[in-house]
């Protein structure tokens, strides 16, 4: 299995790519240029679940440390 950050970076990539696919369309054919840039929800909506996975597990890490060593003094 991939780790979070090869799973990122593929998915930046790939978005990257749709996302310049898109822009260069939409000057030649607005309407192929709109489809493309369809392209990039299912992209950017498993950017976001796993983005938010990896925030709920860095806050579930972080925030008991940062309490307990603040409490510490």
């Amino acid at each position: 299995m991939l780790s979070l950050s090869s799973r990122c970076s593929i998915l930046s990539v790939t978005g990257a790519g749709t996302a310049n696919m898109a822009i260069q369309l939409v000057q030649l054919d607005e309407a192929a240029g709109r489809e493309e840039a369809g392209k990039m929800l299912g992209v950017a909506q498993t950017i976001e679940v796993i983005l938010e996975h990896h925030l709920s597990d860095e806050e579930e890490l972080a925030v008991p440390i940062i309490l307990h060593h603040r409490l510490r003094g």
